[in-house]
């Protein structure tokens, strides 16, 4: 799970942020917008991810997003679980 705070707010800052996901071809599965007590208007963007945490494409974002100006922290990171189930009620 990764918190953005854009560098500047600015019409279309959230639109080049999730581009960023996009052409490292990163799925986002949650995206919600918070204000800071910055400005009123100014938000930080919380977003997760189905990308494995050790994920070199995620290295890859944050490096980016950061070399845009944009601060991102990781709070909270997940490691990937495949399921090998072979009949419905192994799950319970």
């Amino acid at each position: 799970m990764f918190v953005i705070t854009p560098n500047q707010e600015q019409p279309g800052v959230l639109s080049s942020i999730l581009n960023v996901f996009s052409a490292l071809s990163i799925n986002l599965s949650w995206i919600e917008s918070h204000p800071t007590t910055r400005k009123l208007g100014v938000y930080r963007f919380f977003l997760e991810s189905n990308q494995s945490a050790n994920d070199s494409s995620i290295n890859k974002a944050v490096i980016i997003l950061e070399t845009l100006g944009h601060e991102v922290r990781i709070i909270g990171r997940y490691n990937a679980y495949e399921c090998n189930l072979t009949k419905p009620n192994d799950i319970l």
